[in-house]
């Protein structure tokens, strides 16, 4: 018997390449069936207990059989439980994708499985062969503009960036002192769901959150019902052509790294400008960790490429932009990282010179 434990051990061992090449080539079946399971919903119909695979059929308008083996090889991963009466229930894992839990990741994975992103993967190796963001390359056109235009993906789009944010905005907020500010200026905030957190915190600080007026009408409207309501002016516009004035602080959250270069620089002088000699700005981005490490931020590196045409950024190319711009890179502070293997979301702080009028 040792000898078949010794001889299976070496046979593992020396298997280990090929499974490692194996989850690499299946990664995308692995992917397609966990969108499937959300597509039907089972996360939602398993929040109240375990239930067999043919309840789970007749209540998803599925073939028993067939969802048997789908939440089967799924349960192998973990992201199901499956008991000894062969009934399925949620794991730590499969909470996540239910619909009502705050950092719910269900629009994430629906949004990455539409036809879009799908084909802009599809185009990925014309991507490295030019430089050109595969997206456009395909569509003629930038990922936000397509998004002006199919609405049902553009909801889809800021549902997945809200759940996401959820974890990030409080240790955001832990991670840096708040308090010496009078003006807040939000670049690209979204919902305002960061500054929000931090003019409640801070009763006599005023905010500016500014965004496309599309997104600032919407943020407008929750923000008023607010008790921050009259302590943050909400302005629609274009980052591009100019930002707000008058604040002591600008940030912009995940914003960077939608952007190539070009764009990054236009954008960080157009804050420059706005500000005040002695403002600060907060970069708050991704900061991928070095070398080999194993690092989730270098695959976001590739969606970034493929779809929206940015990039994620190392801690020296944050430097190279930010004085390229004429602004003063101060320092880099970390929040944390969201998963073991991945770069966490980290505080760029930044200044305009004293002596720049």
């Amino acid at each position: 018997m040792s000898n078949l434990v010794q001889t299976s051990e070496q046979s593992e061992t020396q298997n280990i390449p090929q499974l490692t090449l194996w989850r690499m080539i299946t990664g995308g079946q692995i992917a397609q069936a966990v969108h499937a399971a959300v597509q039907l919903n089972i996360p939602d119909l398993l929040i109240d207990g375990p239930k067999s695979a043919e309840e789970l059929a007749q209540q998803s308008g599925t073939h028993a059989q067939t969802l048997y083996r789908l939440l089967r090889a799924l349960a192998s991963l973990g992201l199901f439980l499956e008991d000894d009466q062969q009934r399925f229930r949620l794991t730590d894992a499969s909470q996540m994708l239910r619909s009502d839990v705050p950092q719910s990741l269900r629009p994430l994975i629906l949004l990455c499985h539409t036809s879009a992103h799908w084909n802009a993967w599809g185009d990925f190796t014309n991507s490295v062969r030019t430089g050109e963001n595969s997206f456009q390359h395909l569509y003629k056109q930038q990922y936000w503009a397509y998004l002006d235009t199919h609405p049902d993906e553009q909801k889809l789009c800021y549902e997945a960036l809200s759940g996401l944010s959820v974890g990030e905005v409080e240790a955001i907020f832990n991670a840096y002192d708040f308090s010496p500010y009078h003006n807040i200026v939000d670049v690209a905030g979204g919902w305002g769901k960061l500054l929000t957190l931090i003019l409640q915190a801070h009763p006599t600080t005023h905010g500016i959150l500014f965004d496309l007026p599309f997104v600032a009408e919407k943020a407008a409207a929750q923000i008023q019902a607010t008790e921050i309501g009259e302590r943050c002016q909400v302005v629609g516009g274009d980052m591009f052509k100019s930002v707000p004035t008058g604040g002591d602080l600008y940030m912009t959250k995940t914003v960077i790294h939608d952007w190539d270069d070009a764009h990054a620089l236009t954008l960080l002088r157009n804050c420059r400008s706005a500000m005040k000699p002695g403002a600060k700005l907060l970069l708050i981005e991704l900061v991928l960790l070095p070398g080999n490490v194993p690092d989730i931020g270098k695959f976001m590196d590739l969606f970034l490429l493929a779809v929206i045409g940015g990039q994620e950024r190392t801690a020296d190319e944050f430097q190279r932009l930010v004085e390229e711009a004429g602004l003063v890179f101060e320092r880099v502070i970390p929040t944390g990282p969201i998963l073991p293997t991945q770069s966490g979301i980290a505080i760029i702080e930044c200044s305009k010179r004293p002596d720049d009028i």
